[in-house]
């Protein structure tokens, strides 16, 4: 009984690549002489999982000279082992993320009634038990942390008027944090800066409205600070910009002191995920070895 997985993933293909692989990949196993496989399809994956002999003829068939650089194989217990992982969502783009779960499941499914091997049936149910235990036992953050998340979560109970100084590439991902917020933007380089924010865009000189907003964002290029004094009424003010535009002494928030509370919180994450790889692998010891033991396959079934 020997099984492994051939596969390619956002991991280790560009996007081009991935989607040529991901349109192939079905029209590929449809020229298979064999029912023993199991086709995982994502939008961020493509993994067939099949008996070890049978690999070095799908790779005939999926890959070509331009993507070749772009598989991963593994087998037996590498193989159990990275099953496990992206059923539990550690392969994620989002690391965590619960969809991958219903994926594996479904692609299971589909395959199960046309023939699989009991090691396949093995592989997956199992797997996907791991899966739902790992997340149990450890659940995962809601967000991945960014630091633009870690700016919206400092404002949003601070108000609903928020004035958004620059329109860099930051603030771009703060703005879509912000859709249930009233946000001004204001730039220098309006004309370009309506090709990626909805928001009312106001001509440059509106931080010395700041009074007037809730929450003040700057991401922006100054060679002088813009704010350099209390408003009249002080505003939550966050300063993204390096060199920094809003004065020190009044400032809430600067990118330092944001990017240190995302390191933290991401530190965490990897201690969770961490805890997660230990589990794994003590999952796999016992269960690999079961796999490997030929009295376990005499009784199994698809419902095993």
């Amino acid at each position: 009984m020997q099984i492994g997985v051939l596969g390619l993933s956002y991991k280790t293909a560009p996007l081009n690549h991935l989607e040529s692989v991901i349109t192939r990949s079905k029209r590929v196993v449809s020229k298979f002489d064999f029912s023993d496989f199991v086709l995982l399809c994502t939008c961020n994956r493509v993994e067939i999982y099949s008996h070890e002999n049978k690999l070095p003829l799908i790779k005939a068939l999926l890959v070509n000279k331009s993507t070749e650089n772009f598989f991963y194989e593994y087998h037996e217990k590498s193989c159990f082992t990275h099953l496990t992982r992206v059923t539990a969502g550690l392969e994620s783009r989002l690391i965590g993320e619960s969809e991958i779960q219903g994926q594996v499941k479904r692609a299971y499914l589909a395959h199960a009634p046309k023939g699989l091997s009991a090691s396949l049936h093995y592989l997956f149910q199992k797997s996907l038990k791991n899966g739902k235990e790992i997340r149990t036992q450890f659940p995962y953050p809601f967000f991945s942390p960014t630091l633009e998340g870690e700016v919206y979560q400092k404002v949003k109970d601070q108000g609903s008027k928020i004035l958004l100084i620059g329109a860099s590439r930051m603030q771009q991902g703060i703005f879509r944090y912000l859709k249930r917020k009233e946000v001004t933007l204001t730039t220098r380089y309006e004309k370009e800066a309506a090709k990626n924010f909805t928001c009312p865009i106001v001509p440059w000189g509106e931080h010395e409205r700041s009074h007037l907003y809730d929450v003040v964002i700057a991401a922006t290029q100054s060679n002088q600070h813009l704010i350099h004094s209390l408003p009249k009424k002080k505003p939550l003010l966050i300063d993204l910009s390096v060199p920094r535009v809003i004065n020190p002494i009044i400032c809430d928030y600067n990118l330092d002191q944001l990017q240190k509370k995302v390191e933290e919180k991401r530190h965490f994450l990897l201690n969770g995920v961490k805890k997660r790889l230990e589990y794994i692998d003590e999952k796999i010891k016992i269960q690999h070895y079961r796999f490997t033991s030929p009295s376990i396959f005499a009784p199994f079934s698809q419902n095993g």
